[in-house]
């Protein structure tokens, strides 16, 4: 089949590409050809659903099993991640925009809400900030989350700042890196970019479907109501979830023994690191689906002879110092659970009074401004300290000065 799609590149297309010419522009781009690269991003997801298709047609052999692959297979990879703009896309099978202006005049056009995903890094690369690998190898691959995805929503993403990386020498040519702090957001929009809803950070699967419909619901009934109507019905819709959320908070801290009244301040003072593990304990195991297993177990790394969490504190005039870089070079960066507790009680209530606080700044034009005040007062990263919040001033390391203060790379 594909010696024959070859065949078909010795005319050249020049007409505006089509889905019919998707066979032979993706084999043009795996021949190097960037601009049909171009003309599949293009076809948008009708596009992406095509190059999906022929792509499973050569193997079934999911995007990380490099050793099970063929060169050939492993170049098909690359290309539908290249069109889709994430990473492991052949899995998910979902097309993003990273054009917000590109992406409201899809929605306008079908009819549809807007996912907007704000990060650090890109969704495309390896290194993006962990909210959003979880994303792409836990929730969009997830058959129900995907459906959801590729009929409900036209789907954007946006780098809000580089993510920041750590690297460790090990010495003899071993050389760990790792990303060291990044959070995520995904706003639901109105085809006219007004916000409507929004999840903060990491949680399971079935949180993440039922927030993608209850969320599809809204948007699109505030889509149905004339644009000077819309911020007051949002801000009632805001208000009283925030409402039910601290309702909530309460009653989950009263069931792990913790008592207090409902006042956010008081909920976040009660909510310590001990609690949140107490919480997520109750919740049981999260359901993760087959695809996503496949993507996970093949990410899991050998593990060492002796656990770096062990060995540490037995320097414990060190542990102190270098203990902060060790938890983000563990290989489990925290559990769904616990995440989403975290995001669902705390972050989302305390993002949810951000937003309620100037209602006027729902409208789209306020987009950039409501992102930046949440990555400063409820992530604690402000999008416009060089050092997002990172640079350790109260720390003894035993280290000179000009090793203390971050400086540019070198």
């Amino acid at each position: 089949m594909f010696a024959l799609l070859t065949l078909t590149l010795l005319g050249l297309i020049t007409s505006p590409p089509t889905r019919d010419d998707v066979p032979a522009l993706a084999m043009a781009a795996i021949e190097g050809d960037h601009e049909a690269v171009t003309k599949l991003r293009a076809l948008g997801q009708p596009g992406l659903d095509q190059l999906v298709k022929l792509r499973r047609e050569l193997s079934s052999v999911p995007p990380l099993f490099v050793g099970a692959q063929t060169p050939q297979v492993r170049a098909w990879e690359a290309l539908v991640d290249a069109v889709s703009r994430q990473r492991y896309a052949s899995e998910s099978g979902l097309y993003w925009y990273t054009d917000l202006e590109a992406a409201k005049a899809e929605a306008k056009r079908q009819h549809k809400p807007i996912l907007s995903m704000r990060m650090l890094g890109q969704l495309d690369s390896d290194f993006s900030c962990a909210n959003s690998r979880f994303f792409r190898t836990i929730l969009y691959p997830d058959p129900a989350i995907a459906q959801l995805l590729h009929d409900g929503w036209i789907l954007h993403w946006e780098s809000v700042h580089d993510v920041p990386k750590v690297t460790i020498d090990f010495g003899g040519g071993r050389v760990l890196t790792r990303t060291i702090t990044g959070n995520s957001l995904h706003y639901a929009l109105t085809a006219d970019g007004d916000i409507t809803e929004v999840m903060p950070g990491m949680v399971g699967p079935a949180t993440f479907a039922s927030w993608l419909r209850s969320a599809a619901t809204v948007t699109n009934e505030v889509a149905a109501l004339p644009r000077a109507q819309r911020p007051a019905y949002i801000a009632a819709y805001l208000d009283a979830d925030r409402n039910a959320r601290l309702t909530a908070w309460r009653l989950a801290l009263a069931r792990i023994g913790v008592r207090v009244t409902k006042d956010e301040s008081a909920l976040t003072a009660a909510t310590d690191d001990s609690a949140l593990n107490r919480l997520a304990a109750l919740k049981g195991p999260i359901d993760i689906s087959a695809p996503a297993l496949r993507l996970v177990g093949a990410m899991m790394p050998n593990l060492p002879f002796v656990p770096a969490v062990m060995a540490m504190p037995l320097a414990v005039t060190k542990s102190r110092v270098e203990m902060p870089v060790l938890r983000q070079v563990n290989p489990v960066e925290g559990t769904l659970a616990k995440d989403e507790v975290q995001n669902e009680l705390v972050l989302k209530t305390h993002i949810l009074g951000i937003l309620l606080a100037q209602p006027g700044r729902l409208a789209g034009d306020q987009l950039a401004a409501v992102t930046n005040d949440i990555y400063a007062q409820a992530f604690l990263t402000p999008l416009d300290d060089p050092w997002m919040g990172l640079a350790p001033y109260d720390v003894f390391t035993g280290l000179p000065p000009e090793f203390e203060k971050p400086t540019a790379a070198r």
